[in-house]
C-alpha cells in the first residue's frame, strides 16, 4: 500500500512538472514572437512598422473583449504580402498604436481546437471551401471595438489552400471616369468590385496595365 501511494506521489509530481514546463516554454515562445518584426517576413512592409505577433489565444480575447485591428494572414500568400504592405501604410496615415498580426495557416491545416474556435466566433463573416464548411482564408482583416466586430474586410481573399495559384480578379478592363461623374459599379459576390475600388486608391496594384488618377 505506501508502494503505491510512492508511485502515486512521484506520478503527480512528473505530470506537475512537465505541465510547468509546457506553459513555461509556451510563455517564453510566445515573448520570442511577440517580439519579432514582420518585416523579416513580409519584405514589402517597412521596419519600423505596428505589426505586433500574436497567437489565436490573443486574437480571441481581442474579438471578445478587447479594441483594435487584427490582420489575420501568411506570408506564403502573394495577397497577404500586398496587403501588408498597403496595411502598413494606412496605419501610419491613421495614426494605429499597433496591428495586431496572426498567421494561423498551421492551425487551419490540422484544424486545430483554437482554430476551431475562432471559426464558430467568426461564423457569420466567412466563406465556405468546397465541403461547404466554414473557413478562414487569407487575408482577413478585422475592426474591433469594445469587444465587437465593427467591420471586416476579406474582399482581397481568394482561396488560399494553395496560396501561390493566382486568379484573375480583373482582366482586359478598359475603362474612364470624368472629374465630376457618378459611376455605379454593379455585380455579384466575390465579382471584383471591391478589388476594382481599391485599384483606384493604390490599396493594391495592378499586376498588369496602368491605372492614372488625376
Amino acid at each position: 500500500m505506501e508502494k503505491i501511494k510512492i508511485i502515486l506521489v512521484v506520478i503527480i509530481a512528473v505530470v506537475g512538472a512537465l505541465l510547468i514546463y509546457d506553459k513555461f516554454t509556451e510563455e517564453k515562445e510566445n515573448i520570442k514572437i511577440e517580439y519579432k518584426n514582420i518585416n523579416s517576413e513580409y519584405t514589402l512592409v517597412e521596419k519600423n512598422n505596428i505589426f505586433k505577433y500574436k497567437n489565436i489565444d490573443d486574437v480571441i480575447k481581442t474579438i471578445q473583449s478587447g479594441s483594435g485591428v487584427i490582420f489575420i494572414c501568411s506570408p506564403e500568400s502573394d495577397s497577404c504580402q500586398q496587403y501588408a504592405e498597403s496595411l502598413d501604410k494606412a496605419s501610419k496615415e491613421a495614426n494605429l498604436d499597433q496591428i495586431i498580426y496572426c498567421n494561423i495557416k498551421s492551425d487551419r491545416n490540422s484544424n486545430s481546437i483554437k482554430y476551431q474556435k475562432l471559426v464558430s466566433i467568426l461564423n457569420d463573416y466567412l466563406s465556405v471551401d468546397d465541403l461547404n464548411n466554414k473557413i478562414i482564408y487569407m487575408p482577413e482583416v478585422l475592426f474591433i471595438n469594445n469587444g465587437k466586430i465593427i467591420d471586416h474586410d476579406n474582399t482581397n481573399t481568394l482561396n488560399d489552400e494553395n496560396d501561390l495559384t493566382k486568379v484573375d480578379v480583373i482582366k482586359n478592363l478598359n475603362m474612364g471616369v470624368k472629374k465630376g461623374e457618378f459611376l455605379c459599379v454593379l455585380g455579384h459576390n466575390g465579382s471584383g468590385k471591391s478589388t476594382l475600388a481599391k485599384h483606384f486608391n493604390a490599396i493594391l496594384l495592378p499586376c498588369g496595365g496602368k491605372v492614372y488618377v488625376d
